[in-house]
């Protein structure tokens, strides 16, 4: 009976501990936030030799705050449209290249931030663009 006592209330210990943990998650509204533009995104571009290469991209952009996330969400499908149509235009040197890569990354920022600021008249909600993921073929 004793040892029964003991495992319930180290359970009811344990759990009390993570429910009040689980509470502070959302306390800083104007903490730094992300959004999973593409999980994988998969487009086609021109190689050298004339054949489709392929790239696919995971993208997460870096937002500061919680009502800034909202209003970026909101317009997510025109965002998600002009990296589709900014990846596909790119050439095979580009995409192979890690410097050009950075590149290619300050121009998606660049392009995002300015649909973003054109649909919501606020500037500078997307802080950061970050390439999850990274694969040519």
């Amino acid at each position: 009976m004793r040892k029964l006592l003991l495992c319930c209330f180290s359970a009811l210990l344990f759990s009390s501990s993570l429910f009040a943990a689980g509470g502070t998650k959302d306390a800083d509204p104007e903490g730094v936030k992300y959004l999973e533009l593409f999980p994988n995104l998969v487009t086609n571009y021109q190689r050298n030799d004339n054949k489709v290469g392929f790239l696919s991209v995971g993208i997460q952009l870096k937002i500061q705050g919680a009502i800034n996330l909202e209003a970026v969400k909101k317009h997510t499908p025109l965002l998600q449209d002009t990296v589709v149509w900014l990846m596909r235009s790119q050439t095979e040197d580009t995409i192979k290249s890690v410097e050009q890569r950075e590149a290619l990354r300050q121009e998606t920022l660049k392009q995002l931030s300015e649909k973003i600021q054109t649909e919501t008249q606020q500037e500078g909600l997307i802080l950061d663009v970050l390439f999850t993921k990274y694969i040519w073929q």
